[in-house]
């Protein structure tokens, strides 16, 4: 719960945005961001994500969904065997859109409880 004795509300969205929001920006809009590079964030959650999108020591790519979705594109053929990785990538884009769009709603109900 955020403690808002002696805070201005500024200083409370602010410091409510960067802790919380600051994973998004860093782990999903970076350009810096490479698929040979699996990142990790203070979030479980996005953190589970990320996991589960990366299979470590693998034989395609960097081991990332997106490359075996890339691989099955290029030769039909499975990655290790297991075919559906499209179906994954497509599930894990809304599993990470709830996310970005459950921490703007959090944001939003912060401002409107500011402002009141």
């Amino acid at each position: 719960m955020l403690n808002l004795i002696g805070t201005s509300q500024q200083e409370v969205l602010k410091s409510w945005t960067i802790n919380h929001l600051s994973t998004v920006s860093t782990t999903l809009f970076k350009s810096s961001f490479t698929a040979s590079t699996p990142k990790s964030s203070s979030n479980t959650d996005l953190q589970a994500s990320i996991d589960y999108n990366y299979r470590p020591n693998a034989t395609v790519g960097s081991g990332s969904t997106a490359d075996a979705v890339r691989y099955e594109l290029e030769t039909g053929q499975a990655v290790g065997g297991v075919s559906g990785h499209s179906q994954k990538a497509s599930e894990q884009i809304t599993v990470l859109q709830n996310w970005i769009k459950t921490r703007q709603m959090r944001l939003n109900l912060i401002f409107v409880l500011l402002r009141t």
